[in-house]
């Protein structure tokens, strides 16, 4: 009985991910790209249909019986989705198809946690007024968490950031289920979900690289969720024995020479520096940017070859402001990653979205949302 569930369950995920990937599809359509039997497509897509999670539309047909197409039901049930980063807060409201249907991005006017809080706590509140269908409020953060617990247990990237509860803090202010989630593999699933170099690839890393540099990890199509509270922290790895102090109090760590705030150690410039400003000095290639470019993209190309050389993935997928908008950025980090790995290798740019983590939260919840609604009495 608990085998036959479990197999249920895991088949309708898979077809609610091909409606999420292709929007209309026919039973047919669906037989086909998921390999299940007609006879479970139907049974799943009835039972889809039932509980409002899924539409059929008939198609306009001048013979014959009209064929059926199905699609995600796109109102009523969505998720809010909070980016929380040092580079900005994104706030998307998201559809079960995995469809924005509100979008702003908010640069904070304080490090300050209690600040911080003040500000997450005010958009939130106006954001779920205009949006009463809002189910679950689901936090992308950067950082060292507490899954289990729903802690940020600290980011150096803000004032004071340590053991924050931040589901207690959104659920005691917003009486919503809420979910906490690292926010590279918020990015993973946004780009598995969007992205069609990706498509049918089950083995894979994102990494995020802005103020910080974070990594995820995909394995056998599945994200890998650590049993700890660390894990896949690239940037913290050393690239430089004995080097410059990192945040984390280590010496020579990858995120000391390669991250944003990284390369603004190495300018030789007293000038101070916004992120925005940051990104313009660089590209205007003012002062020593050339130098410091191809210092980072030296060691994160010696840290990218080594995750090929480790994991042998289908794909690794830079993305961050600085991949984004720093010119000639990602072709020098894959030159670099040519010098230290021999093989072949599929190293993408992202196609940056600043929302992507945002909608990735919420996306992730998704399936949570999808198994309270068609299981929750199982």
């Amino acid at each position: 009985m608990g085998r036959n569930f479990e197999l249920k369950r895991a088949n309708t995920l898979e077809i609610f991910h091909a409606l999420q990937k292709n929007s209309y599809l026919s039973r047919k359509e669906l037989e086909a790209l998921t390999g299940l039997s007609w006879g479970s497509v139907s049974a799943i897509c009835n039972d889809l249909m039932k509980k409002g999670v899924v539409l059929a539309e008939k198609e306009l047909s001048t013979t014959g019986r009209p064929p059926e197409r199905l699609t995600i039901s796109t109102e009523n049930k969505l998720a809010l989705g909070i980016d929380i980063n040092s580079v900005g807060l994104c706030f998307n409201v998201v559809n079960l198809a995995g469809m924005t249907v509100f979008s702003e991005f908010v640069t904070p006017d304080s490090t300050s946690k209690d600040r911080l809080l003040a500000r997450l706590e005010q958009k939130t509140g106006s954001i779920l007024e205009e949006y009463p269908q809002i189910l679950s409020i689901n936090l992308s953060m950067q950082g060292t968490l507490d899954r289990n617990a729903g802690i940020s247990l600290y980011t150096n990237f803000f004032t004071d950031w340590i053991n924050v509860p931040l589901v207690r803090f959104f659920e005691e202010k917003f009486s919503l289920p809420t979910y906490l989630y690292h926010d590279p593999e918020c990015l993973l699933t946004y780009h598995l979900a969007n992205d069609p170099r990706l498509s049918g690839k089950n083995n894979g890393i994102v990494i995020r690289i802005d103020d910080g540099i974070g990594m995820a990890l995909l394995s056998n199509g599945c994200l890998y969720e650590p049993t700890g509270n660390t894990a896949c922290e690239l940037g913290h790895t050393v690239v430089v024995p004995d080097g410059l102090l990192c945040s984390c109090g280590k010496h020579g760590c990858l995120e000391a020479y390669g991250s944003l705030r990284g390369i603004k150690n190495f300018c030789q410039t007293d000038a101070e520096f916004s992120p925005d400003t940051l990104l313009s000095y660089l590209n205007e290639r003012k002062g020593n940017s050339d130098e410091v470019i191809n210092q980072a993209s030296f060691y994160l190309g010696l840290s990218i070859a080594n995750l090929f050389t480790l994991f042998n993935p289908d794909f690794i997928v830079l993305d961050g402001n600085s991949i984004a908008r720093i010119s000639d950025f990602y072709e020098k980090i894959k030159a670099s990653v040519q010098k230290f790995y021999s093989g072949p290798f599929n190293l993408l740019r992202a196609n940056y979205r600043s929302d992507a983590a945002a909608i990735g939260a919420a996306m992730l919840t998704n399936d949570k949302l999808l198994e309270d609604i068609l299981f929750a009495n199982k």
